[in-house]
């Protein structure tokens, strides 16, 4: 094992230990809300049989087997604050490090130690890693289908595609919300596979007509018969093409097999009477910026991690190949509750699988100022190192890392001094004031808050019912 590896190694469980520090520290300071307390109480069921059923009855408030399960399981050796919350725990922390595991994946190490650090000190994740209901469940389960996808699609390891089945089927289990990155993670792999049988397509028509340069899908000359570009898998490491797709469909026959339980719960869910006008999310710049501000430290700093997810974002453009999932994963939740109508309320956390991959995004905003900064040193001659170690063009990201570093920690501590559990606000209206409002500026965004009714827009339909 090389110096380089190792270091890396050695920091990513630094940045573990720091994400468990965060989120054990104050987890059981606050006091159960309304929804912990009914995951309490199917937690007291008899038999995880029982658990089971309520869940198929939807008497688990959206929430399928797989939470409740490991709730009641904890419940028996466990105070009922640690075992309504360890499960949420547990999947928060597992979110950071696949989370520097993707970046380094998809962009390098660098990307996924930024990542990783600014998720592990991201106060609205340690929030919902401190609910005893399924949403860090959730986006630990998205985050893990996007690693093992990228995973396999990168390099066409069967242990690859089975992770990426099994953290699946975690995710289908956890929340029915999960539907959106399964069907999301289909269609990278579905346009990733027909990319690269069109591009080995076409290098097989090179090599018959050497005349004619090879050219990629934009049309440009690539100069080689490579693998889509980002991804690490090379012409013949995994067979032919219809190889290639033989143990994904066996997966997904699996994930149909193994589901069919479950389908009885997301039949109940999805077949329950609809209360209220349809509406969709409102996709403003300002609900954007309420948005970033939460997922950031306020929305004070909303334009800088904007500036910077919008660098992530052009680098994943420059880049192509299996970064632009990145986009796809990042945008699918905003397109469901955006365009199909529904009459429920929304909060923010139903967007929490997409948190990690905006600020993967935001991370390599902030590498990407290093690689643009050092040929411009280059060509102005600053292009040494201090005390032989640091690039001078690593400068500026290591202070935009550091003063987003310091950000995070400075609202953390003021979080580790509330005594409140913000999400009973629509109960105790009250809380969004204390604090010096640091729920309504740091963690909900709910359309039942009076001031953030800006979430919804009526449907055309609904204002047609309003018309007389």
């Amino acid at each position: 094992m090389n110096n380089s590896r190792s270091l890396w190694l050695v920091s990513l469980l630094l940045v573990a230990t720091v994400a468990s520090y965060g989120r054990l520290e104050t987890a059981t300071k606050r006091p159960l809300w309304l929804d912990e307390h009914f995951t309490r109480q199917i937690s007291t069921l008899p038999s995880l049989g029982d658990v089971y059923k309520s869940s198929v009855l939807d008497f688990n408030g959206d929430t399928p087997v797989l939470y409740p399960a490991a709730s009641w399981v904890l419940y028996r050796w466990l105070s009922p604050r640690w075992a309504v919350r360890l499960t949420s725990i547990v999947s928060g922390v597992a979110a950071v490090v696949l989370l520097a595991l993707v970046g380094r994946v998809l962009f390098g190490r660098r990307t996924g130690l930024i990542a990783g650090s600014l998720l592990a000190l991201c106060v609205y994740h340690i929030n919902y890693s401190q609910d005893g209901r399924a949403y860090a469940l959730l986006g630990c389960g998205a985050t893990a289908q996007f690693y093992f996808l990228v995973c396999y699609l990168g390099k066409g390891r069967a242990r690859d595609v089975v992770g990426w089945g099994l953290s699946a089927m975690v995710s289908l289990y956890a929340h029915h919300f999960s539907m959106i990155y399964v069907v999301c993670g289909l269609a990278v792999a579905a346009i990733t596979l027909v990319a690269n049988a069109m591009r080995r397509g076409a290098a097989r028509d090179a090599q018959a007509n050497p005349a004619a340069p090879p050219q990629n899908a934009s049309g440009t000359d690539t100069g080689a018969a490579d693998s889509l570009p980002g991804s690490a898998m090379p012409d013949g490491a995994a067979g032919t093409v219809l190889s290639r797709m033989v143990a994904p469909v066996v997966v997904l026959l699996a994930m149909a097999a193994l589901y069919a339980p479950g389908l009885k719960t997301f039949i109940a869910f999805a077949s329950r009477p609809r209360i209220g006008e349809p509406h969709t999310l409102n996709l403003s710049v300002k609900f954007f910026s309420e948005l970033i501000g939460r997922w950031g430290n306020g929305s004070q700093w909303s334009v800088i991690y904007a500036i910077f997810l919008a660098l992530g974002v052009w680098s994943v453009l420059y880049r192509r190949g299996l970064t632009l999932a990145c986009l796809l994963w990042l945008a699918a939740p905003f397109a469901l509750f955006g365009f199909v109508p529904f009459t429920k309320f929304f909060d923010i956390r139903y967007l929490i699988g997409s948190l990690p991959v905006f600020i993967l995004l935001v991370a390599e905003g902030i590498a990407v100022v290093s690689r643009i900064g050092a040929p411009l040193g280059r060509k102005s001659g600053a292009s040494g190192r201090i005390a032989g170690k640091i690039r001078y063009a690593d400068l500026p990201s290591l202070a935009v890392f550091g003063f987003l570093l310091c950000l995070s920690v400075s609202t953390y501590i003021d979080f580790r001094q509330t005594a409140t559990r913000c999400s009973s606000f629509f109960e105790a209206p009250e809380l969004m004031d204390i604090d010096d409002g640091f729920c309504g500026k740091h963690l909900i965004l709910n359309s039942l808050h009076g001031p953030h009714s800006f979430l919804l827009k009526p449907t055309a339909t609904s204002d047609k019912r309003r018309d007389p």
